[in-house]
């Protein structure tokens, strides 16, 4: 009895169930829309639409009926959704989650198909497209670093992700001036401001969102391992939402070329396309390395429009200070 109850309200497994289910459906719906099915086709629409429905009914079964069981409301403290209304209502707590879905979308998609553009325009080999990531690599761990040192020391964490979030917009739009003309000059160094915006919202997301929970709450221990585990959930469904959705919209450009080119009657997909300019590759200048190109930059546009909407979200963060003393650690708001 005691494994059963643990199960439903410790582990909140219900909503996990749905919430779950339903992410894996709207997924393979964007995976197969466009690509192995027609958007209109029953087939994508049952799995958006019941996708859609099964994180509706997980939202609404941990923000409504979870809190109205009687051992809940006996045991608060001991039993918490795993999303909670009263954290997700806080306006800096859903902010700073909303600003690390939506990099962690932009920057997965660039970080792909940054590798995917030097291997499919240059024919290069895996190892030695993703070379051209150690920058990207570099800045982002270094950043990370320097960044809890920074908010440690200043105590503010909105101007340190504000600023963050302006490098990667001014990354997202150089990263547009890729291009198969492009030379080798230029691909040097595409991905650094990229890297510093990850680096910065991998730490103060994490932050902002803690500062606004309620210290003096019976439920804070709960509600800051539940925040902090809600931050990273969203962080690691970023490659996924933006690998589906970059996956998408890089075919669906491609495809629409393929169709609109002389090249659309010997191929009929992209995949054959891929492995047909792969075995007999004609140039990265060629008309297929401009198709692939331009179907590159879409992505990155994609990219792009998620790294505003993250900066748009980061302008409403907690104003709050980290002070650490004596007294242990609190909050004060910025004057």
């Amino acid at each position: 009895h005691k494994f059963i109850t643990d199960l439903l309200f410790k582990f909140d497994i219900v909503e996990f169930i749905f919430s779950s289910a339903g992410l894996v459906c709207l997924l393979l719906g964007l995976t197969f829309g466009g690509s192995d099915y027609s958007w209109d086709s029953y087939t994508v629409v049952i799995f958006l639409t019941f996708g859609s429905v099964l994180i509706i009914v997980a939202l609404l079964y941990d923000f409504i009926i979870f809190p109205r069981f009687n051992i809940v409301k006996a045991n608060f403290t001991k039993y918490q959704p795993l999303i909670s209304w009263n954290n997700m209502k806080k306006p800096g707590i859903f902010t700073a989650s909303m600003v690390m879905l939506f990099y962690s979308i932009s920057f997965m998609s660039q970080n792909a198909y940054y590798v995917q553009f030097f291997q499919l325009v240059y024919n290069e080999t895996s190892w030695r497209a993703s070379i051209h990531l150690i920058t990207l690599m570099v800045t982002t761990v270094i950043t990370s670093v320097l960044c809890g040192g920074m908010v440690r020391k200043l105590g503010y964490v909105k101007p340190i992700l504000i600023f963050s979030m302006v490098c990667g917009v001014v990354g997202s739009g150089i990263l547009l001036l890729l291009d198969n003309h492009s030379t080798s000059a230029m691909h040097i160094g595409l991905m650094i401001l990229p890297g510093i915006a990850f680096g910065c919202s991998i730490q103060c997301t994490m932050m902002a969102a803690q500062l606004d929970l309620d210290k003096s709450s019976p439920t804070f221990r709960t509600d800051f391992i539940s925040i902090t585990t809600f931050n990273s959930f969203l962080k690691n469904c970023g490659p996924a939402v933006g690998g589906v959705i970059s996956n998408t919209i890089f075919s669906g450009v491609l495809s629409k070329k393929i169709c609109h080119s002389e090249l659309g009657e010997t191929v009929s997909t992209v995949n054959d396309f891929l492995s047909n300019r792969t075995s007999k590759f004609d140039g990265a200048t060629s008309e297929s390395g401009d198709m692939i190109s331009d179907s590159v930059k879409a992505v990155f546009y994609m990219a792009l429009g998620w790294c505003i909407l993250a900066f748009l979200f980061s302008l409403f963060v907690s104003n709050k200070r980290i002070i650490s003393g004596d007294k242990g650690n609190k909050t004060n708001s910025i004057n």
